[in-house]
């Protein structure tokens, strides 16, 4: 009859231990969750002020490349337009000098 006895005392006690360290553990972890909804939400943000700053850096790499486009094809136009000569030496170039008639295969 002792041993009963003797085993409700250990369970109650080990009980009177155990309870109290289970709900420090329990708020411990509420306390995480909380935190790591924080640094969530921090992370998310932070994401999302990447992805504007990327989109921002893609558009100023698109600008420059226009940029760099038009100034290079303006130069070739005027390379082009230097390069022509004249048909004739002492006439003036013909305004529509890449424009001929076409050559009809019947002699005139």
């Amino acid at each position: 009859m002792t041993m009963k006895y003797l085993t409700v005392i250990v369970a109650v006690v080990s009980l009177a231990f155990l309870l109290p360290s289970c709900s420090r553990e329990a708020n411990s972890l509420k306390e995480e969750l909380r935190v790591m909804k924080e640094e969530n939400s921090f992370l998310k943000a932070e994401n999302i002020a990447l992805k504007k700053e990327v989109e921002e850096l893609y558009r100023k790499l698109e600008e420059k490349d226009k940029a760099k486009v038009t100034p290079e094809g303006q130069a070739k136009t005027d390379a082009l337009k230097k390069d022509v000569k004249p048909l004739i030496p002492g006439k003036p170039e013909r305004p529509d000098g890449d424009k001929k008639k076409p050559e009809t295969e019947k002699p005139r």
